[in-house]
């Protein structure tokens, strides 16, 4: 089988020969293996290159050239911070700003707070990851003492995903390229629709894989640094002259009739309220006084026939009933029990003590 050779020059690619005849899944498993090889081999080509230059040069010469090479294969990207507290804050800021552009810098983003004793500068600025010491070393030089409140340097080592990426950026760059050349040989419509298929998933992923490389190489090219410059508090100085603010009678008055007139339209609210929803109640309420009302009628009506059937009861009773007595009285034993004459009783009380006695 014939596998395409690629070179990989200035991002580019491209492909010596190819059989679509000889073209299987070991080809393409192959193919994956050449890719990845490649991007090993990559790595340390420039320091074998560089070696094989010096041409009879000492050990001690090639190996800081292989050196040199090493390290320029290593990605990172760098972050810095730094805080300053300062008296002048514009005049911290033209230094930072000079000394940034001396440097081979640029200003990202800038944002200013400025209001009574407080005032801010907060700035992000892109500089040469090699320029960072001196950048560091240039501010103190600047900045008086106890001005430079802190000064950080962060490092995050992406060598290993940078050259995984393109790695399989360049396998898919190849299986592309075959698929393209695939393409132009199919015969029928469904393999056509198949490999097209295919071509597009490759097309995205490798838009993917790319994008995050150029994000890569952006943030590795520039490192970011992100300064606060404050203004040093001092309890003693004094922004504005204060002075006596008294009103007048008139404003006096006035306040006074407008709290009244506020007074007095909060309780006609209130009050209005009230009734609105009284109003509105009333299709609920009007059915609810009624029910009420009957039961209510319902309970009085029992209560007075259980009384007139109780007094009735009592005047059946025999032992001491006096014919003649009115209906409303009620005669009662006398205390020694020993049939003696009978004194009459009131026959409401008999009939409430008999309801009592009944409950």
């Amino acid at each position: 089988a014939t596998v395409p050779a690629v070179g990989i020059m200035g991002g580019g690619y491209g492909s010596d020969s190819y059989d679509s005849k000889d073209f299987d899944s070991g080809d393409y498993e192959e193919t994956f293996e050449v890719a990845d090889g490649y991007m090993q081999q990559s790595a340390s080509a420039a320091a074998v290159d560089s070696v094989q230059a010096g041409g009879g040069a000492a050990g001690e010469t090639g190996e800081a050239s292989a050196e040199s090479a090493e390290d320029d294969a290593r990605k990172e990207i760098k972050n810095a911070w730094a805080e300053l507290v300062v008296k002048d804050v514009g005049a911290a800021y033209a230094a930072v700003a000079s000394i940034m552009k001396d440097l081979g810098g640029y200003e990202f983003d800038k944002a200013e707070e400025n209001y009574d004793q407080y005032h801010m500068i907060s700035l992000t600025i892109k500089l040469p990851p090699q320029n960072l010491p001196a950048f560091e070393t240039r501010l103190y030089d600047a900045a008086n003492e106890n001005e430079i409140r802190s000064f950080r340097v962060a490092s995050e080592d992406i060598t290993d995903g940078y050259y995984d990426v393109m790695s399989r950026l360049t396998s898919m760059k190849l299986s592309l390229q075959q698929y393209l050349s695939l393409i132009s040989k199919a015969q029928r419509v469904e393999d056509v629709l198949a490999i097209q298929r295919e071509i597009t998933l490759l097309q995205a992923e490798i838009d993917s894989y790319q994008g995050r490389l150029n994000a890569w190489d952006k943030l590795v090219r520039y490192a970011t640094v992100r300064v606060t410059i404050s203004r040093a508090q001092d309890p003693l100085s004094q922004t504005k002259n204060e002075t006596w603010n008294f009103n007048t009678s008139s404003e006096v008055f006035n306040a006074m009739g407008n709290g009244f007139i506020s007074t007095g339209n909060t309780v006609y609210r209130a009050i209005v309220g009230f009734f609105v929803i009284l109003v509105s109640l009333l299709p609920a309420l009007v059915p609810a006084v009624v029910i009420v009302f009957v039961i209510l009628h319902i309970r009085r009506r029992k209560r007075a026939a259980r009384a007139s059937r109780m007094i009735g009861a009592a005047g059946r009773a025999p032992g001491g009933i006096a014919e003649s007595a009115p209906e409303s009285e009620i005669t009662a034993a006398a205390p020694d029990g020993g049939g003696g004459a009978a004194e009459p009783a009131d026959g409401n009380a008999v009939a409430a003590k008999n309801d009592k006695t009944e409950k």
